[in-house]
């Protein structure tokens, strides 16, 4: 099951903006073959910055947060086409941001296919700044399960499936791509694990066989977990 994660970037300003859709759009991360995984969602790609100002100026709302960064991202190891893990992006900005200029890029140059969105704060299509929340999660989630359902892409079912609108920051996020992230480990282990699990009691040990402590019970709010390096993590501290 892809994982999303929002990017707590805090440089919200036009020069953050711009670098953060040049990153993405990288040819390097989006190109195989003559084929470039990058797509503007009512926008085009090469002007979307402008695109995304002018509706900025044409509701006068320039300033605070600017735009919202996410990645969905694919267990590493996940056997998932090009093609299709862009596809699948894509029908997700659509349905979930169809009154935002979105720039959607799948980075296909790390074993863990993955699809940056970089969306604008402010709709085109009345002014309104969009606003992340739990719920929000929770909606965007099942969006992008849904539509993985519906292309044939395996949906895992987590043990307790909750959101949380807490970011995952920048730190956290250029560790994950170094791989370093005791978050994302964790997150890629329980997705692999549940593909074997039946029972709470055999994803509890297939957890422990890997090296992971697992804390679930029902007079607890939440499940905890405590990793090989011994940082303890709460499952709603994890997106997904």
């Amino acid at each position: 099951m892809p994982i999303i994660h929002f990017i707590n970037n805090k440089t919200q300003t036009a020069g953050g903006m711009k670098n953060v859709l040049n990153y993405v759009s990288r040819k390097e991360k989006t190109v195989s073959e003559d084929k470039r995984f990058v797509t503007g969602v009512n926008c085009s790609p090469e002007t979307a910055l402008d695109e995304m100002t002018a509706t900025k100026n044409l509701y006068h709302k320039p300033d605070g947060r600017l735009y919202y960064h996410l990645v969905q991202s694919f267990p590493s190891g996940y056997e998932i086409e090009s093609e299709l893990a862009h596809k699948i992006a894509v029908e997700l900005a659509e349905k979930a941001f169809n009154k935002y200029e979105v720039v959607v890029a799948t980075h296909i140059d790390r074993e863990h296919i993955h699809s940056h969105f970089v969306f604008n704060s402010v709709s085109f299509e009345d002014g309104k700044k969009y606003h992340s929340n739990k719920e929000s999660v929770e909606k965007l989630m099942k969006l992008s399960d849904e539509i993985c359902q519906r292309y044939g892409v395996h949906v895992l079912d987590t043990p307790k499936k909750k959101m949380n609108k807490d970011f995952l920051s920048d730190s956290e996020y250029r560790s994950a791509k170094r791989g370093e992230s005791f978050k994302w480990e964790l997150m890629n282990v329980i997705n692999q694990v549940m593909k074997q699990a039946k029972s709470r009691k055999q994803f509890c040990y297939l957890m422990k066989q890997q090296g992971y402590n697992v804390r679930w019970e029902d007079n607890r709010k939440y499940i905890t977990y405590t990793c090989p390096n011994g940082r303890r993590c709460r499952d709603n501290k994890l997106h997904g």
